[in-house]
């Protein structure tokens, strides 16, 4: 397969060259000097893209691009966890007034990656309303990542609006939209897209837990596992920070038909 990399590849084919390069990266029976040799070999496929006609202008370039992005950065390099969390820009906050992940510094901070177009964002909320109720009072901060769309589906009422070019208008949606959810973690706006190619955010939703230090400690943790098996990682680094931590661990419980608490 390696080999196959070296050759001129059609255009679906390079296409295709990036599952080869994500079937790799989470291999265990690959070593990791040969994930970083195919991750290599994909770059360079990508990057030969954009040297044609076809490729330099419009949403083609753009995709290969976004594509390139993905493969150098901190998630596919394999240098992401264990390093300081790549920067996101709050263009909007729910509360508060922080504008970067350097100001939730001193935290342990969950990211949850979502839109509101996404049903299986929507159903791991009941789980994260008692996750964020058990660190009301801790140096805990849970936010919703998601970025500017250009429309907003409105759940409650099955319909979709167009918000282009409004923002302002998107951002004053979701004040609605966490009422009807009964979201009780902040939400925020990024610059950066909500499939953010550093973090590896190919799906939504996708969570990272950050350290108190600002470095990223968790990626892609299962976001629809029970509460407990995220709180144990976050009373994990609660402790290592010597921070406030909940006396006791959250109860082994599967919370999902809590709906209401």
């Amino acid at each position: 397969m390696k080999s196959l990399l070296d050759m001129s590849l059609s255009d679906d084919a390079v296409f295709a060259s990036m599952e080869v390069f994500n079937a790799a990266f989470v291999a265990e029976k690959i070593s990791t000097a040969e994930k970083e040799e195919i991750r290599q070999k994909v770059l360079k496929q990508y990057t030969g893209l954009l040297s044609t006609e076809r490729y330099s202008e419009g949403r083609r370039r753009a995709r290969v691009e976004l594509a390139i992005q993905y493969l150098e950065g901190p998630y596919a390099t394999g240098t992401l966890v264990g390093n300081k969390a790549p920067e996101l820009d709050f263009l909007w906050m729910s509360s508060g007034e922080e504008k970067s992940l350097d100001d939730l510094k001193g935290r342990v901070v969950i990211l949850d990656f979502w839109a509101t177009k996404c049903g299986p964002c929507i159903g791991i909320m009941p789980n994260m309303r008692v996750l964020t109720k058990r660190y009301v009072g801790y140096p805990v901060e849970i936010i919703g990542v998601t970025s500017v769309m250009g429309y907003h589906v409105d759940v409650k009422n099955g319909k979709t609006i167009q918000t282009k070019g409004n923002s302002e208008y998107e951002f004053e949606l979701m004040r609605t939209f966490m009422k009807d959810q009964n979201i009780n973690w902040r939400v925020a706006f990024t610059k950066q897209n909500v499939m953010n190619m550093e973090y590896g955010v190919l799906d939504i939703p996708h969570i990272v837990i950050i350290d108190a230090e600002g470095n990223v400690r968790y990626n892609g943790v299962d976001p629809f596992s029970a509460p407990y098996h995220k709180a144990d990682l976050i009373d994990g680094l609660l402790k290592e920070a010597g921070l406030r931590c909940p006396a006791t661990p959250m109860e082994k419980t599967d919370y999902s038909k809590k709906l209401n608490e």
